[in-house]
């Protein structure tokens, strides 16, 4: 089986950080939990990263080589062509408003 390097953009890590500073104001404990549980999703797809679907807010526009994978409540989002995690964001947040947030707030 073809295996993929797995790489994280420094955006998509710094969203993993405050993740789990964010839990571990509640509970070092499941802080880590998370992490751990976040760090093996990503690093599973270094098999069958075509396996995720589709991000439905992209693909309204065509857009259909980002993919994601779900560890409730976090969605790994991800370029299927590169094997590039690029956010790890809330499931229950607007993906649109995060998207504008950051384009806003980039150098």
């Amino acid at each position: 089986m073809k295996r993929f390097s797995v790489r994280w953009a420094a955006v998509a890590r710094d969203d993993l950080e405050r993740i789990v500073s964010y839990v571990a104001l509640s509970s070092v404990k499941n802080a880590l939990a998370a992490a751990d549980r976040l760090e093996k999703l990503a690093e599973s797809l270094h098999t069958l990263p075509h396996r995720g679907r589709v991000v439905p807010e992209l693909e309204r526009h065509g857009i259909r080589e980002w993919r994601q994978v779900t560890e409730a409540p976090w969605r790994l989002i991800y370029r299927v062509d590169k094997v590039e995690i690029v956010a790890l964001v809330d499931a229950r947040r607007s993906l649109e408003d995060l998207l504008f947030e950051r384009l806003m707030h980039s150098d």
